[in-house]
């Protein structure tokens, strides 16, 4: 995926290798991402068959734009990384159903590393993490994600 932003000094292109498991499915490999950026982070959501209904899955999360190679906590307020959580679309007889928001609580772990140049940067982020459902369902989702971000000068 191409995108630009005003909030990156100049153009950018973002890409992405992802696998992951959840709980109750198939292991996931994706290549689809989004980008923002804002503020000094960087916020990513990772699509699994966008538009198709009853398997669409989006795995999001974000970190500081000075983040730095090392081990951190998931599901804990004042990280450089944060904001994981795990989306499904649901879809039966009836049609669409809403979705189902697993949000990362306290005791996940991520181990990034980072390595820039002059006009790429390469994220590694490896995860493991509960999301908990507002009905109180948990989901255990582990992976990782591979993010180049290459940004030319304007």
């Amino acid at each position: 995926m191409t995108a630009t932003s005003e909030k990156l000094p100049g153009k950018f292109v973002v890409s992405a290798k992802t696998e992951y498991n959840a709980s109750h499915s198939a292991k996931v490999t994706t290549n689809d991402i989004e980008h923002n950026s804002l503020l000094g982070y960087h916020n990513f959501k990772i699509a699994t068959n966008r538009g198709i209904p009853a398997s669409e899955r989006f795995l999001s999360f974000g970190f500081n734009d000075d983040i730095q190679s090392g081990d951190y906590p998931i599901g804990t307020s004042g990280q450089p990384i944060f904001g994981f959580s795990y989306v499904e679309h649901p879809s039966g007889d009836n049609g669409p159903g809403t979705q189902r928001q697993y949000v990362a609580i306290a005791g996940g772990t991520a181990k990034v590393v980072v390595d820039k140049n002059e006009q790429t940067t390469h994220y590694r982020v490896n995860f493991d993490f509960t999301g908990k459902h507002s009905d109180g369902e948990e989901l255990h989702i582990e992976g990782y994600s591979d993010i180049y971000l290459k940004v030319y000068p304007t």
